[in-house]
């Protein structure tokens, strides 16, 4: 007969974001030389496994779509060799089409869009084209004044920061402006 050593790992999941119409993450593993599943659930619990086989669970959460998901950014497959405790953060992440225009011509430097991703911040530089980002369910914020600007002249977006709660368009409009002194008469 053939002896199997059976390693304990402990495994649960957890959402950053919260969001409905997503399912739990699946494990697929190898128990006493057959292939089972089981499903996470937020309590931790432990899983028997065969020694020296492989395991994986969902990087991605059923219920994800083209624009709405849920994902993880960790490891999700390894090799059983001794007992442990994994526990998978997805992150609720919407996708975003970026731009920005000019109002009034010049050419200053492009903006930035800083946002959060998998919780960690991140910087893209915008373009006039659109251009698609996986973001977290979080604030963002985008450079107010453009480079180039100067006391005399700016390029300005009166609505720089937000936040996404959504799939959708961050369109930022910068208007090109210049400073006026403007001098009271003295009416006696």
């Amino acid at each position: 007969s053939v002896i199997v050593t059976v390693v304990p790992l402990a495994m649960s999941y957890t959402v950053q974001g919260g969001g409905i119409g997503f399912s739990p993450p699946v494990l697929s593993y190898t128990f006493l030389g057959t292939a089972r599943t089981a499903t996470l659930t937020s309590t931790q619990t432990t899983y028997s496994f065969d020694a020296g086989t492989s395991w994986s669970v969902s990087d991605t959460l059923a219920g994800s779509t083209q624009t709405e998901r849920w994902q993880t950014n960790q490891e999700v497959t390894g090799f059983v060799t001794t007992s442990g405790t994994f526990a998978f953060n997805y992150y609720h992440q919407y996708s975003i089409s970026a731009s920005y225009s000019l109002v009034g011509g010049g050419t200053p430097a492009a903006p930035s869009l800083q946002y959060s991703y998998f919780r960690a911040s991140k910087s893209v530089e915008l373009t006039t084209s659109s251009q698609s980002v996986w973001v977290d369910k979080a604030p963002y914020s985008v450079t107010a004044t453009l480079g180039g600007s100067t006391q005399q002249e700016r390029w300005y977006a009166p609505t720089a920061s937000g936040s996404v709660s959504g799939p959708g368009t961050i369109a930022v409009d910068y208007y090109h402006q210049y400073y006026l002194e403007i001098s009271g008469a003295d009416i006696s």
